[in-house]
């Protein structure tokens, strides 16, 4: 079964990278999703790319405290107190004071994932999951298919 072509699925993951690593570099193979409490799985594999500009301006878009946010935070890493953030912000709201113009910090990026392929798993008892699958061939259409659980 095909899925029309005008149905567009993209995937936009934006991140940030904590990692002296550009997003282009990675080549993310599949990312799995619990998406409720019943233990229904999502599924997705294809590629990730972003380019500068479509991080700049992802970036642009964003209020001047989020902006801030992003030079201030050491994202995911321990913080000692909670004052250590808020002072970091403090130094860089001093250090950007005009809000028409923070750059966006180097390691603050994007992914987009392009999917090739989408995977649903509806959970049922017994193991009889429903599987659904969508494959993307090399003419960009959608084709359904049902697979054993």
């Amino acid at each position: 079964m095909q899925i029309k072509n005008k149905i567009i699925l993209a995937f936009i993951f934006l991140l940030i990278l904590s990692l002296n690593i550009k997003a282009e570099e990675f080549n993310i193979s599949a990312k799995e999703i619990t998406v409720d409490k019943q233990n229904n799985v999502f599924t997705g594999k294809g590629s990730v790319k972003v380019t500068d500009k479509e991080a700049d301006d992802y970036y642009k878009s964003r209020s001047y405290g989020s902006k801030i946010g992003a030079w201030a935070s050491k994202q995911s890493t321990v913080l000692q107190s909670r004052d250590e953030l808020i002072n970091s912000v403090k130094h860089y709201k001093k250090k950007y004071n005009d809000e028409k113009n923070v750059p966006r910090p180097d390691h603050w990026s994007g992914w987009i994932l392009l999917p090739k392929e989408i995977e649903f798993w509806l959970h049922t008892n017994n193991r009889i999951h429903e599987r659904l699958k969508y494959s993307k061939d090399n003419n960009g259409n959608w084709n359904k298919f049902l697979l054993n659980p």
